[in-house]
């Protein structure tokens, strides 16, 4: 009897198939309508906290012009109003320790808080607007699918995350060893050592830093090939998730 080959499958299981026994349900028309609104909402609102820095330079929302800051009650308002209803809807005590509830409570908290700080103090919660952003992710269905891809990623690059941890904190006190005699005041401490092993992990490579010992220089070579090809197997498996990901939602879309 001959041999049989299997014909080879293009999608890599199992990183990104949906689990079993799932399926995602549609959201309405009223549900994509609201998070289109709140898109809007997020947008509008760091336009004005751009807007009120750049043209108007006031150093905080109470010394610039009023429309700024009541812009900004409204919109903290309208935010502070979905939280608890999402609460009400969800008819848990426990929806304030998710993850969403937890973005969601960033985002309006610090609005409150200015009424109890200093002036000095407003500036810094001001600028915490741009958290409002994050909420894309979940408001948003293509960024909702690059964190829905990262998850599944996560259980097959732990292994070499790990594996990255492990050699960046061994070439952080090997190189720091070797030359923080030679250059004490780039290599003074395991701190700025640290900063030079992730700028050379990175391969960005500013190059305000570098060794000048031959032993830190052949260790930082090894440590960049070694590094580079673990940190390639990070993106190996984000990008057979995506591809995985895009095969699913075809079969899916096929009549």
């Amino acid at each position: 009897m001959p041999a049989t080959i299997d014909e080879p499958s293009v999608r890599i299981s199992p990183v990104s198939e949906p689990d079993p026994g799932t399926s995602a349900v549609p959201p309405t028309a009223v549900e994509r309508g609201f998070s289109g609104f709140i898109r809007l909402l997020i947008l509008y609102s760091v336009t004005m906290y751009f807007l009120e820095i750049e043209v108007y330079h006031s150093p905080h929302s109470r010394a610039g012009p009023p429309f700024f800051l009541w812009s900004e009650r409204v919109v903290a308002a309208i935010f502070t109003i979905e939280y608890f209803v999402r609460w009400v809807r969800s008819r848990s005590l426990r929806y304030p320790l998710t993850p969403v509830a937890i973005l969601d409570l960033a985002v309006v908290l610090p609005f409150w808080v200015g009424f109890f700080v200093q002036p000095m103090w407003l500036a810094w919660v001001r600028s915490l607007r741009i958290l409002r952003l994050l909420r894309f992710f979940y408001h948003d269905p293509e960024m909702g699918l690059y964190c829905r891809v990262l998850a599944r990623s996560w259980p097959y690059a732990r292994a070499a995350v790990k594996v990255v941890g492990v050699l960046l904190l061994t070439y952080v006190g090997a190189i720091y060893q070797m030359e923080h005699v030679a250059q004490p005041e780039r290599f003074g401490s395991l701190r700025d050592t640290l900063y030079f092993a992730i700028m050379t992990l990175s391969t960005v490579g500013y190059g305000d830093v570098s060794p000048i010992t031959v032993g830190g220089r052949m260790l930082s070579i090894a440590f960049v090939l070694f590094g580079g090809i673990v940190l390639s197997s990070i993106f190996a498996v984000v990008t057979t998730s995506f591809v995985n990901e895009m095969l699913t939602n075809r079969d899916q879309q096929r009549p």
